[in-house]
């Protein structure tokens, strides 16, 4: 039951529509926070405290 707690646990992270956004930019390309954060509207605290989740 470990490995499909680990993927539960994946999906849960991810399920944010913000989170995905970040994951599709940067599956294009790699970007540093301040990109990311003008392609997302975002402030860059804000920005730095999405990735640490």
């Amino acid at each position: 039951m470990g490995i499909y707690q680990d993927q539960a646990n994946l999906l849960k992270v991810m399920a944010h529509p913000v989170r995905l956004r970040m994951l599709d930019i940067l599956c294009r390309d790699s970007e540093c926070v301040c990109h990311l954060s003008a392609a997302l509207d975002k402030r860059r605290r804000a920005r730095s405290l999405e990735t640490a989740r």
